[in-house]
């Protein structure tokens, strides 16, 4: 795999006039390029890298990074950068707010195009990589041009100073005319993406798959922290291991600036991203899923003895140090999850490993519980106990945290039979779809009573002032979603 230096020059183009405008807000302080590495699918493990692990660069030192993407791309890591500079570089403190200096200037969107991985991967068995790659990345370009058509036409007028082709999707990054103090910057970034996200709801025609079904467009409402990390363009976007993309710099303009009045006017769009969170707690489901529901969700979540409670918090202490304790949050959590634990005890374990075993503030350790409530509906068949084992307990010994792999996956199999002894499961129900509903029941955080009665919610979409339905409604099935009843 052969990184385009053509390419990388105006990465560092982009780079430099980021850098040099968030230096130029931050003018006695001595910042730092934060770089992290993340495995894609499939990656190969090597001595030299960490993955998850923050590496820092000063401005002149990135020609470096730029010769070693060939490498990174062949072992099947993602590369990413910080957008805002960094008061530090002592990479075992968390990255977390405090360590982004003081004003900030660049804002930006990330829209996400083509993220079906199951319809990728289908799609290059019937097409081949490189059809599939044409198509791809042909439907990204549309959605792009539509996107800055309208920007550009619409008010207020949000010119980009760049846009990236991150490889399934596309990134609009924003220099603001003056800088902003970064306790506020979460509130104009929310007010922005709530706008792109009206944008692609309401004036975008989505392009479609090969087989012509239509493409689902989303904005990340995750990307509004002010300490996020951006794909680093240049770099491959190995998401799919059988499609690495390249990521590139599209556009950039120099006198492109946005102003902070219009950032501000751009508020009432924050209630969108409510919205969107709204959503993802809803269940979609089949009639014949919800017929298994019936006898699954019935036998209800149990809760773990304090001594059940101990072993397992007491198994992922061992492990729980910086690098390995993101990964255990995921993967544990849900594997409790599956295993019929409530939230409120997987909260518990997790809370305690976060107040004893982390020396971050408060509004990290927060933080940390609120990406543990998004995990319940986020993690897939992947994750659970399988990722504790090829995950957690292979990089915990890998940086030497614990002595034995063989013996933690003992332990973690004993805690495991514990667990399966507790599920009440009908025997015929196929333990996919019993975690399918599980992660339901979590979902909507009504799991504080174990004897909660359980039933379907037929909800029928209706719009006019008088209840006439409307037309655009009539032909689409009603939802149906699982819900507790207290």
């Amino acid at each position: 795999m052969i990184i385009m230096l053509g390419k990388c020059r105006k990465t560092a183009e982009m780079l430099s006039w980021i850098f040099e405008k968030e230096s130029e807000a931050n003018p006695h302080d001595d910042p730092w390029i934060e770089i992290r590495l993340l495995a894609g699918e499939g990656a190969k493990k090597s001595r030299d890298i960490y993955n998850g692990r923050a590496y820092y660069y000063k401005p002149n030192d990135l020609p470096e990074l730029f010769n070693a993407l060939e490498k990174l791309a062949e072992l099947g890591y993602n590369v990413y950068y910080g957008a805002h500079l960094r008061k530090e570089n002592k990479w075992r403190k968390a990255s977390g707010k405090e360590n982004v200096v003081d004003n900030v200037r660049v804002f930006y969107v990330d829209v996400d195009v083509y993220h079906d991985r199951g319809k990728i991967k289908k799609f290059i068995e019937e097409l081949g990589v490189e059809e599939t790659a044409r198509a791809i990345m042909g439907g990204v370009l549309e959605v792009e041009r539509q996107i800055t058509e309208e920007l550009v036409s619409s008010l207020p007028r949000l010119e980009p100073f760049a846009v990236v082709y991150t490889g399934y999707g596309v990134q609009y990054l924003f220099i603001s005319d003056q800088p902003v103090k970064k306790e506020e910057f979460e509130r104009l970034q929310e007010g922005l993406i709530g706008y792109f996200m009206s944008i692609v709801r309401d004036k975008i025609i989505p392009p479609k798959w090969p087989d012509g079904e239509q493409v689902d467009i989303d904005v990340d409402i995750k990307v509004k922290d002010v300490a996020r990390i951006l794909r680093l363009p240049c770099s491959v976007n190995v998401k799919v291991r059988e499609l690495p993309l390249q990521a590139e710099v599209l556009s950039l303009r120099y006198d492109a600036f946005v102003d902070i009045t219009d950032l501000k006017r751009l508020q009432d769009y924050r209630k969108l991203l409510v919205e969107s969170k709204k959503a993802e707690h809803e269940v979609e489901v089949s009639q014949e899923e919800l017929d298994e529901a019936g006898k699954i969700l019935a036998q209800g979540l149990y809760r773990l003895s304090p001594e059940e409670k101990n072993l397992i918090r007491d198994f992922f202490a061992k492990m729980y140090y910086e690098g390995v304790r993101h990964c255990i949050t995921l993967h544990g959590s849900w594997w409790l999850i599956e295993r019929g634990v409530c939230a409120d005890d997987i909260e518990e374990i997790f809370k305690w490993l976060f107040d004893h075993r982390d020396d971050d503030p408060r509004e990290v350790k927060n933080d940390r519980v609120r990406a543990l409530r998004d995990n319940y509906i986020r993690r897939t068949k992947k994750s659970g106990i399988y990722g504790l084992k090829t995950s957690c307990i292979k990089e915990a010994k890998q940086r030497g945290y614990i002595e034995s792999e063989e013996e933690m996956v003992e332990e973690l199999q004993r805690l495991d039979e514990m667990l399966r002894r507790k599920m009440r499961i009908v025997a015929d129900t196929d333990p996919l779809k019993y975690s399918q509903y599980l992660r339901a029941l979590a979902v909507l955080d009504k799991s504080r009573d174990p004897n909660a009665r359980v039933e379907v919610v037929e909800e029928k979409k209706v719009g006019g002032r008088d209840g006439r339905r409307k037309k655009k409604f009539w032909r689409k099935k009603r939802k149906k979603k699982v819900q507790i009843v207290d």
